[in-house]
């Protein structure tokens, strides 16, 4: 990690800022840091529950990354210091900012904004029109309406420790986990909802919102390959 510091610091534009951030969504179950940062804390005792735990040591540990970048750089005028969290838990960025006083030492706190439907009502789409009106349901989990109401929580927390709101991914998140093929239903529906112009409409409204509610950077999620089932 110091290396890696040294490098960017003799390297990078001096008139640009370099984002740090401890790994990659480290409340996500799905990857094995999630396991590795609940082990070191309850290693550590810093709680008795699994995920409170994992949350405490993914701070602690993300607080030291960020001094040895302070280091290398000489201050943090250079750097923007990052603390990721889960879109739709505004007590785990109150958890992570909170514990040893992190938010003294970060700068954003960023979540993951995506716009979507459940899997299963996905299914049973027949059109392009049936995967807009599932995005954009009131009532749905996953959609337009419920995403926007996180974002304002979110920023509520950002704002009581002094820190910006910013999205390391987000945008639409069109998939059935369950399908293998780029054939497979409901495959093709979701191609051409990524092609429809109602997309664009989709994605301003959700910056605009974004943006009004507070929100600052917004990185807009992009897989540097050609699209599938994922």
């Amino acid at each position: 990690i110091q290396q890696f510091a040294h490098y960017v610091k003799a390297n990078l534009d001096p008139n640009l800022k370099a984002y740090i951030e401890y790994s990659n969504e480290v409340w996500n179950p799905i990857f094995i840091h999630h396991d590795y940062a609940i082990e070191k804390g309850l290693a550590a005792k810093l709680d008795e529950k699994k995920s409170p735990a994992g949350y405490k040591w993914y701070s602690r540990r993300s607080v030291e990354v960020f001094k040895i970048w302070e280091k290398a750089f000489g201050g943090d005028d250079q750097l923007v210091r990052v603390m990721g969290s889960w879109t739709s838990n505004q007590n785990m960025s109150s958890q992570v900012l909170a514990f040893e006083d992190a938010y003294k030492h970060t700068d954003a706190i960023a979540v993951g904004p995506y716009v979507s439907a459940h899997p299963k009502e996905l299914r049973k789409a027949k059109n392009v029109d049936d995967v807009f009106s599932l995005m954009m349901d009131k009532n749905s989990k996953w959609g337009m309406t419920t995403i926007l109401s996180y974002i304002q929580k979110q920023e509520k927390v950002a704002t009581s420790f002094g820190v910006d709101l910013i999205a390391y991914e987000g945008g639409q998140h069109l998939v059935d986990w369950d399908t293998r093929t780029v054939d497979q239903h409901p495959n093709p529906l979701l191609y051409a909802a990524n092609r429809d112009p109602r997309m664009g409409v989709l994605y301003d409204e959700l910056v605009r919102e974004w943006r009004r509610a507070g929100g600052k950077l917004f990185v807009a999620f992009s897989a540097p390959r050609i699209y599938s089932w994922y």
